[in-house]
């Protein structure tokens, strides 16, 4: 347990240290000194706010009915990559949000686990994981994925199809369905996810009290918006300055910076041999992303005048193909070990390879 204790208190201190990123992502910005910098510090300050929202977030919704709950894990689940994306997207970098959202779902379903798996895996022979949430979830990714792919194989198939009209109408049924699957995990069968949300770490805020969490949240957020505003506004000067493919910035390098709160949940917890909760992190993350945040981005862009349609490049579809079909299979057997890990980590690196020489 102590070991345990201190594994958590060292996570804790590496997010508050990362903290400094912020005022110092703000005085590159006001010294207009180097816009690789400002990418890099105000990557590094978004790191530690989303954990602090996740944990805050969390705290509140233990704290509170399942309604309130709900409806706060579906609005501030992934709202770094929904504010980069609503930055982006107002900067008319349509093909990086793509790409990023695309990187995302990458990022969770191979990194995120596969890393998870690897690290429990060296500490445990082997784990094991509820079969049947496990396949809940996955069906749901399925579902998610038809989403991405029926309107993006019609749009190959027809020149003139009207791509933001049926992303729309797709956009509308994702979220009525991923508002049932809400019902369904926080009302009629939250029995079977309970082990899940029951979970945290939430060292810092132990014995805080309700109204200075909210507090905190509020904090978080406002910090956070202001940190992706600055790393879209200095995403292409660095692009240009290294010469890096925008695709790959986005697949890869997005993917991960709004992820990594998350990450460091889902590894923790699977070192402490709760790949039950590293599963659902990685499949649940994910569904949000491809069933919610997407959707809803598909209504925010035809607002603001830059519509995002649900049709993406048939590469990119096809590399969710993969890592969704790899992770159905994982979870079917309810165990893992690192060699799993391993084997997710490596379809991560050579899609990534690969995207680096997307134009």
């Amino acid at each position: 347990m102590s070991e345990t204790k201190q594994t958590d208190k060292t996570i804790e201190t590496i997010f508050l240290v990362l903290l400094v990123a912020v005022p110092l992502s703000w005085m590159i910005k006001l010294m207009d000194f180097n816009p690789v910098l400002l990418f890099i510090t105000s990557a590094i300050a978004t790191i530690p706010l989303t954990r602090l929202i996740s944990e805050t977030t969390a705290k509140i919704a233990d704290n509170s009915s399942s309604a309130f709950g709900a409806f706060i894990n579906a609005a501030l689940g992934n709202i770094t990559e929904v504010m980069i994306a609503i930055f982006a997207i107002a900067a008319g970098l349509i093909v990086i949000v793509k790409a990023a959202i695309i990187g995302s779902l990458l990022a969770n379903l191979l990194f995120l686990l596969g890393a998870s798996l690897f690290l429990g895996g060296l500490r445990y022979k082997e784990q094991r994981f509820n079969t049947e949430t496990a396949g809940i979830a996955s069906t749901m990714l399925i579902i998610a994925f038809a989403g991405f792919t029926i309107p993006s194989i019609f749009a190959l198939g027809y020149d003139n199809a009207p791509v933001e009209t049926i992303s729309m109408l797709v956009s509308a049924v994702l979220i009525v369905v991923y508002i049932l699957g809400v019902v369904f995990t926080f009302f009629t069968h939250k029995h079977l996810f309970q082990p899940i949300r029951s979970y945290s770490q939430r060292m810092l805020m132990e014995n805080w009290g309700k109204g200075k969490t909210f507090s905190l949240l509020a904090l978080g957020v406002s910090l956070l918006a202001i940190e992706t505003n600055l790393l879209v506004s200095s995403l292409e000067p660095t692009i240009k300055t290294y010469g890096l493919p925008p695709i790959f910035m986005g697949v890869v390098v997005l993917g991960i910076i709004g992820n990594i709160g998350e990450m460091a949940s889902a590894m923790s917890a699977a070192i402490k041999n709760n790949v039950n909760l590293s599963i659902g992190i990685a499949v649940g993350s994910s569904t949000q992303i491809a069933m919610f945040v997407v959707p809803v981005l598909v209504f925010v862009s035809m607002l603001m005048g830059n519509p995002l349609t649900l049709v993406f490049p048939l590469f990119h579809i096809l590399a969710v193909l993969f890592a969704v079909m790899i992770v159905n299979y994982l979870s079917s057997d309810g165990r893992c070990n690192w060699l799993e890990g391993v084997q997710l980590l490596s379809v991560y690196f050579i899609i990534a390879v690969v995207f680096f020489f997307v134009k």
